[in-house]
């Protein structure tokens, strides 16, 4: 009796490994049916996954806890975790209804903790609260990005956001949001003061640097405070075009979509004539903006399908899950995945 009970929680043992390997391959599915956008093979696969957990459940409970194998430990540690994290996330919604977490963490899947936040202005933290922040996207693609060998995804991003434009080398490239950068000195001799300009992503290193300003559901200002006709792409590639000094200097807008910031891609196309652009700030810039090398639009696919790339490229195991999980988040909670 005592030997024909073992053997039938050996067996117990041997349909949950069995029902974990299927369950592995189910997600893979759903994953791959999220991201290409098939939402009727998704939910195939995601309620398949639900019946084997409730297997797996009702398994579990019938051998001892020392017999259970780890993987479906791991399932149900993370089920848990889950609905730990949903049940602690609090938030507020505006009269327009936008979501606001009352802890801007809650909207970050990588780097919640870093110091950077320390000294982050109370504007900004504030802006990283909202469901639609262009800020939270920014952050969570591009600091995953930062996790990941360049070697691998800038040859992409620079596939799709300068077309064109020279291979830019890798070596030593390094990712910054944020960074406050100074006018240029002569812009300011009129006595027109320019403050410093706020670039949201720059991407550099010791030959060549890219700014690039991200938009999602809104669109440049097209004017600043002390000059009507410097809008934020001329004011953009102008400080950075000095800022980069003796290194090549690119630009791109970052936007969902064209028709999303229709007054960023027309500047972008006009700025793009770059004798035009030199021809406009030569008034300030002696140089003439020799090291200006482009002008382009980039879009959130764009930076997906960079993500992609990196996945399935990327040597590192824990770098293939940094440009999963952003490609999975982008998708599932800001639908801007793949094109």
């Amino acid at each position: 009796m005592r030997q024909r009970t073992i053997e039938q929680l050996n067996n117990i043992v041997e349909t949950m490994q069995a029902l974990v390997t299927e369950r592995d391959i189910l997600a893979d599915r759903s994953k791959k049916a999220r991201i290409d956008g098939k939402s009727a093979k998704r939910e195939v696969a995601d309620e398949r996954i639900r019946v084997i957990d409730r297997k797996l459940g009702w398994y579990r409970g019938r051998v001892p806890a020392d017999m259970i194998p780890a993987e479906v430990n791991a399932i149900f540690e993370a089920r848990e975790a889950e609905s730990a994290a949903a049940e602690v996330m609090t938030f507020t919604i505006t009269k327009s209804g936008v979501r606001l977490s009352d802890d801007f963490r809650d909207n970050l899947i990588i780097d919640r903790y870093d110091p950077v936040f320390a000294t982050m202005s109370d504007r900004k933290l504030q802006q990283l609260r909202s469901e639609n922040s262009e800020d939270v996207v920014t952050w969570n693609v591009f600091r995953s990005l930062r996790q990941i060998d360049p070697g691998v995804w800038l040859p992409a991003l620079a596939q799709r956001g300068l077309q064109g434009a020279e291979p830019l080398p890798a070596d030593g490239a390094v990712v910054s949001l944020w960074p406050s950068v100074e006018p240029p000195p002569a812009l300011v001799a009129d006595g027109r003061a320019e403050g410093d300009s706020e670039i949201d992503i720059a991407i550099e290193s010791s030959t060549w640097v890219w700014f690039i300003e991200a938009k999602r559901r809104s669109d440049i200002c097209p004017r600043t405070k002390t000059r009507q006709k410097r809008d934020q792409v001329l004011r953009n590639i102008d400080v950075g075009s000095y800022y980069a000094d003796q290194r090549d200097f690119l630009f791109s807008l970052l936007v969902a979509s064209p028709e999303a910031s229709p007054r960023g891609a027309e500047a972008v196309a006009r700025y793009s004539d770059l004798a035009r652009t030199r021809a406009l700030l030569r008034d300030h810039r002696p140089d003439g903006l020799a090291n200006l090398r482009a002008v382009t639009l980039l879009t959130w696919s764009d930076l997906a399908v960079v993500l992609s790339v990196a996945r399935d490229s990327v040597a590192r195991i824990d770098e293939q899950r940094y440009a999963d999980r952003a490609l999975e988040w982008m998708q599932q909670a800001k639908g801007l995945g793949l094109p």
